[in-house]
């Protein structure tokens, strides 16, 4: 259990509102260790109390660095430079590391995670975009570099989550993680406010140029002198460096500055009680746990849109208001608003703010990591694939919510990136699935048939896929088809002792005329696989009838996401006469088509009124046009090929799914047609025919006579209906799937035995 591994945490320092925070995960993972790095950043003026957190403290070299940042301010940037993280990690050998920030610690956790694939690394990213504008192409270079390596980001909110996936980092392993503080310290307070405290402001934090102060401090001064009947006290907390220059603003006197110093951080929650309004002005902050506090202590807050604690917590005109920190028209505004609320209204404002800093409680946040944890610590599974087909999609999708899933595809095969390209890419971003081509070359042939081009062969070899293994450490790979790929996943398999499953689809009809060469080298794969899956009935048959033993293989079938083809789409093509018989798919020699033509012609001499819709396109769509003038065909539409989103609603504008093929490993357009509503008419040589249609629908386009009298019996209505009872969802498919990668695991890290046969 993960619960029980040792957890290392990597910080600069434990700053007092994170002590809750760390408590609550040390109650979840009771060996955890915090490494710090001491010497404290100079302005700090925390003390450190670490009050019986598990602490070792780090060696570290400290120096600091004048920053200047887009907005115009400078700031100055302390790196740490922890040397010792490394030799520590190696010692103690920790299941987890969560680094802090992305300099020199994490890069050690990097290499330390390289070093050691079973462990993880989870990047504790406290940044924005408007605090990292000021980042140059070198360090963003390294930045990408630890990011390829890292197993999860947790970032503070959306700009962090902007950030990060800026350098093409997957969404689904970015984890929001706001800051957090002791709300119940500072929810002790009364809401109740006197009037002059409900008005009165307050700042806390550092006196410095980011925190966008001087602006303020003038739009104040402004606004006093435009309302000289208002008395304004402004409460500011905190010491740095433009203290003195503060103090020396004159200011109207109707405006009272008071300034507090350094305030300890126990005293904090009595300073909040006695004010009304945080003041956040800051132009650029990874977070500002400031309004945490403020919140809890039923303060609205008057915030910067810099901050993302502003941008995450702060709806303007409930629980605050919000301005641009480097316009002051926009500042003036929203503190006109703030000063012009109402008593009643800002009472109604704190209670909301109170509410709202209960959602981010330092339980809360700590679920969120452990959320973080657990997901980084699934096993992973690489699935190796030619092309990511959309019927695909949602099974991967359920593959992902068991492990951690990533898809390495080969180059897209141009038979189908037009139909599928974009819609598969939209819906991987969609579900947050991983992703990626690797590099390798595609070599086309042509497959010939008595004599005539019958269709054309996608040859893939990716030497890519070693590397992206490597760099993926998979607990588990699935891989497509005998060829290169899968030696590819078996020879990584061997190198680092982890399971292969390789996915089978041809059946004997398919690979009846294979080669010498390639039918022996069959013979000696598949004595080195130990899993297989199959398509189904007609696909196991054939690894049957290479030797693989029956218990080595998971019988399955193709399926598709049934939900997309069982919604009720209204008739969109007026097509007469009915009914109309439909075929999907390429226009290739291979699916028979043009027997389809001649069989439709015969069928027409015979008077039988019917139309017919061929949807797709290929290199035989100009040759089968003319076919249909030389047959005097009537009543037949060419419809190029759809986008996968606009396929369902072609099946509503049919009655009868014709699959004419003369070779196909299966037929997933049967899939599609069976959910829609459509009975269907199926070449006995479709993988699915025999497994998902009844006998009395299947049919041999070889036979004119055959072929006609199917044709016949579907335009009269008298082929059987749709079986869906036949049929497996892709939820049934893919929990045979997860149960048997999860049963192998299991039996691999104790004593491996044969997988029964009973769900074969």
């Amino acid at each position: 259990m993960i619960e029980k591994e040792k957890i290392f945490l990597l910080t600069n320092f434990i700053p007092p509102y994170r002590v809750s925070l760390y408590k609550e995960l040390l109650k979840r993972f009771p060996n955890l260790k915090i490494l710090i790095s001491i010497p404290m950043e100079h302005n700090r003026f925390w003390e450190a109390e670490w009050e019986g957190l598990p602490v070792i403290l780090q060696k570290n070299i400290l120096f600091k660095q004048i920053q200047k940042h887009p907005l115009g301010f400078s700031d100055i940037a302390y790196i740490h430079i922890p040397y010792d993280t490394l030799p520590i990690l190696l010692r103690e050998q920790p299941k987890i590391v969560i680094s802090s920030e992305l300099g020199f610690r994490t890069l050690q956790s990097t290499i330390y995670r390289i070093l050691n694939p079973k462990s993880r690394l989870l990047v504790w990213a406290t940044l924005s975009e408007h605090t990292e504008k000021a980042r140059g192409s070198l360090r963003r270079s390294f930045r990408k570099w630890i990011l390829r390596h890292a197993d999860g980001v947790l970032v503070n909110g959306e700009s962090g989550a902007r950030y990060i996936k800026g350098f093409g980092y997957p969404e689904a392993r970015i984890f929001k993680v706001p800051y957090t503080t002791d709300v119940t310290l500072f929810a002790r307070s009364p809401l109740d406010r006197k009037l002059e405290e409900a008005y009165r402001l307050i700042y806390v934090g550092q006196l410095i140029e980011r925190k966008g102060l001087i602006l303020f401090f003038e739009v104040l001064i402004n606004w006093a002198l435009n309302h000289p009947e208002m008395e304004i006290e402004f409460w500011v907390v905190g010491d740095g460096p433009l203290r003195g220059k503060l103090l020396q603003i004159k200011c109207p006197q109707n405006l009272k500055i008071s300034f507090l110093g350094s305030i300890s951080y126990s005293e904090l929650p009595d300073i909040y009680a006695k004010c009304g309004i945080l003041v956040f002005p800051t132009l650029a902050d990874e977070w500002g746990v400031v309004v945490n506090e403020a919140l809890a202590s039923g303060l609205p807050v008057l915030g910067s849109v810099n901050s993302q604690a502003v941008e995450e917590l702060i709806k303007d005109g409930t629980n605050g208001w919000v301005f641009y920190p480097n316009n002051p028209q926009s500042i003036y505004e929203a503190l006109d608003r703030a000063l012009s609320t109402p008593p009643e209204r800002l009472l109604k404002m704190r209670e909301i703010s109170r509410r709202c800093a209960f959602t981010v409680t330092p339980k809360v946040v700590a679920d969120r990591i452990i959320e973080a944890i657990n997901n980084i610590s699934r096993k992973r599974v690489a699935l190796m694939l030619n092309i990511i087909a959309p019927y695909r999609l949602p099974l991967i999708k359920e593959l992902a919510k068991h492990f951690h899933v990533r898809v390495m595809v080969s180059k897209t095969e141009d038979n189908r990136a037009q139909l599928w390209d974009t819609y598969v890419v939209q819906e991987l971003q969609k579900l947050s699935i991983e992703w990626e081509k690797v590099w390798g070359i595609t070599i086309i042939l042509p497959r010939f048939r008595r004599g005539e081009r019958f269709d054309q062969r996608y040859i893939h070899i990716n030497p890519g896929y070693f590397l992206s293994l490597f760099r993926f450490h998979p607990d588990v790979i699935i891989t497509l088809e005998m060829g290169f790929r899968s030696i590819v996943a078996l020879l990584y398999g061997f190198l680092f002792h982890k399971p292969v499953w390789v996915w089978w689809g041809g059946t004997l009809h398919t690979e009846s005329s294979i080669g010498f060469i390639k039918r022996n080298w069959r013979k000696i794969f598949v004595k080195i696989v130990s899993r297989w899956i199959s398509y189904g009935q007609l696909s196991t048959e054939y690894l049957l009838s290479l030797g693989v033993p029956r218990e080595k293989i998971l019988q399955i079938q193709n399926c598709i996401d049934e939900s997309l083809f069982r919604v009720k789409y209204v008739k969109s093509l007026q097509i007469e006469p009915r009914p109309v018989l439909l075929y999907v798919g390429q226009l290739v020699k291979r699916k028979g088509i043009d027997l389809l033509l001649q069989a439709a012609s015969k069928v027409q001499q015979k008077g039988l009124k019917f139309s017919l819709m061929l949807v797709g396109s290929g290199p035989e769509e100009e040759t089968l046009k003319e076919m249909a003038q030389e047959l005097g065909l009537s009543n037949i539409y060419f419809f190029r090929g759809k986008s996968y989103s606009e396929i369902p609603s072609i099946y509503k504008n049919a009655d009868v799914l014709v699959l004419p093929t003369l070779e196909d490993v299966w037929g997933i357009v049967v899939n599609e047609a069976l959910w829609s509503g459509l009975p269907v008419l199926v070449s006995r040589y479709a993988g699915c025919a025999t497994e998902i249609v009844p006998e009395t629908n299947i049919f041999d386009p070889l036979s004119p006579e055959e072929f006609e009298s199917a044709l016949e019996r579907a335009i009269r209505g008298e082929i059987a209906p749709p079986d869906l009872s036949r049929l497996f969802t892709c939820n049934e498919v893919a929990s045979l799937i997860i149960e048997d990668i999860k049963k192998t695991i299991n039996e691999d890290i104790t004593h491996p035995q044969p997988l029964p046969p009973a769900r074969r």
